[in-house]
């Protein structure tokens, strides 16, 4: 068992995970990749077993590097830009709000990696595959 953070540009993660892949051993069942995802809202996490791309181009270069696309992996939602472009996005630093849902949803993401590790992907799907829970609205009196 081996946890890996690329220092590749995340366009080239897919040679970082294969020289992982032989460095430690293991097979495609033993791969998790933990990425952003723009199409889940800030702070929601959905485990998956398998897939494409959905336009993410360090997935892509993991599926291109192993050949296969049957690694799973942990998407950590970032939702849409609203007023940035899509590139400065996500390559920018978080901002402050930002940053406090990042620091909530680290000890989910965390606890969804050690289920997968423990239990497999398809109990760690039932457990993290839904919203974050909203903090309550504050209400002016």
């Amino acid at each position: 068992m081996a946890v890996v953070k690329p220092t590749t540009y995340m366009n080239l993660s897919g040679v970082a995970v294969k020289k992982a892949m032989s460095r430690f051993g293991g097979t495609i069942d033993d791969v998790l990749i933990v990425h952003d995802d723009m199409d889940l809202q800030p702070g929601d996490l959905k485990m998956r077993p398998q897939g494409g791309t959905g336009g993410h181009k360090g997935v892509e270069s993991v599926i291109y590097e192993l050949g296969d696309e049957t690694f799973a992996r942990l998407k950590v939602g970032i939702g849409h830009p609203v007023d940035r472009e899509v590139v400065k996005y996500v390559l920018e630093p978080f901002e402050p709000a930002e940053m406090e849902i990042i620091e909530d949803v680290i000890p989910r993401a965390v606890q969804g990696i050690q289920i997968w590790v423990r239990l497999g992907v398809r109990r760690a799907m039932n457990d993290f595959n839904r919203t974050r829970k909203k903090k309550p609205e504050k209400t002016v009196e």
